[in-house]
């Protein structure tokens, strides 16, 4: 592999680890509206239970309800190859 290509799998592996990083900082902030701005207007996100939201809509609504009305836990985590 070029050094370039090695660079760009790195740039491209720290990009990852910072978005799942700020998702999980968003998530413990029980920010809905942040953790739903990550996300494309066609995105979706899968519950601990299976349950799909599917789009931006739906994961700020469906988030603002659960933030608002349960207590939630916080996550941390771990990413192997991103350094973080």
């Amino acid at each position: 592999m070029h050094s370039t290509e090695s660079e760009s799998t790195t740039s491209d592996e720290q990009k990852v680890g910072a978005l799942y990083h700020e998702l999980l900082s968003c998530w413990n902030k029980r920010d809905a509206a942040a953790f739903a701005a990550l996300f494309t207007e066609n995105g979706q996100t899968v519950g601990f239970d299976g349950s799909i939201l599917n789009g931006r809509g739906q994961i700020l609504a469906d988030l603002s309800i659960i933030f608002a009305d349960h207590p939630t836990a916080a996550y941390v985590g771990k990413t192997d190859k991103c350094g973080f």
